[in-house]
């Protein structure tokens, strides 16, 4: 196989282990040390990058990534890459819709080890969105299961962070779901 071959394999394997829950499957997908910019969200070194998906792809009952139309050029022992995706997103028995479809790009920085070419760093691009803001909606069941602590405001505003980020309408649909915790958050001012 070529270099190229071997990097869209690489990028494959990627969309594997989100699609199958295997998390741990990344630790063969990136560097040790390798950075990501996961829609405005920085991360630093595989084990943020896995806690980072993990914690997204595990709210949803089943997720499909697709990918193509793969961009490689290879310089001796770097290279980069890019491609077009268009993910799914799905919550079982939702009002309005199990679906979120999310498109943009992945744009990666790789170098080549001994055991094969690994991703150093990944941008991941949102261009569009589309489907039920109520997918969203459904985490608001999840966060409330969770300890009154700081940890838990950090939740919500990535939640948050990430809702403004894809739509109007799934800003609107986080603001809905998630009114009593905001409410809440904002009568404890220690928490930022």
């Amino acid at each position: 196989m070529s270099d190229r071959d071997d990097i869209i394999d690489l990028t494959i394997a990627y969309t594997w282990a989100l699609d199958t829950k295997n998390i741990e499957g990344l630790r063969e997908v990136f560097l040790p040390d390798a950075t990501a910019d996961l829609r405005g969200r920085w991360c630093e070194g595989i084990d943020a990058i896995m806690a980072r998906i993990g914690g997204s792809v595990m709210r949803f009952d089943s997720t499909q990534h697709m990918i193509g139309n793969h961009r490689v050029v290879v310089t001796g022992d770097t290279a980069t890459s890019s491609c077009h995706l268009q993910s799914q997103h799905t919550r079982y028995g939702l009002e309005g819709g199990e679906n979120c479809i999310v498109g943009g790009s992945y744009h990666d920085d790789l170098v080549r080890t001994p055991n094969g070419w690994r991703i150093k760093h990944r941008r991941l691009e949102q261009r569009w969105t589309d489907g039920n803001p109520n997918v969203l909606k459904s985490w608001a069941n999840v966060y409330a299961e969770l300890p009154d602590c700081e940890l838990k405001s950090l939740v919500l505003s990535r939640i948050e962070s990430l809702s403004q980020s894809l739509s109007k309408a799934f800003a609107k649909a986080f603001e809905e779901a998630f009114r009593k915790a905001l409410a809440k958050l904002n009568s404890f001012p220690h928490w930022s």
